[in-house]
């Protein structure tokens, strides 16, 4: 992972796939990988920092509620 990839905002993905986004890896799971520190920056698992990006979003521009 080198990058952020927020799947569910894009509309036409959030019904097509519901069970597939919601049974993916977590962010627990992925915490647990041998491939931290390795393939994957530890530093992109902040979830503050994730959730942070999350909510920069200019939603109003969206079309449909946050979920």
């Amino acid at each position: 992972i080198n990058n952020y990839h927020f799947p569910l905002i894009k509309e036409n993905r959030r019904s097509k796939n519901d069970a597939l986004f919601e049974n993916a890896l977590r962010l627990d799971e992925i915490r647990q990988s041998e491939l931290i520190g390795k393939n994957i920056d530890p530093a992109l698992l902040d979830e503050r920092k994730i959730l942070q990006i999350y909510d920069s979003f200019d939603w109003s521009k969206a079309g449909y509620e946050k979920p």
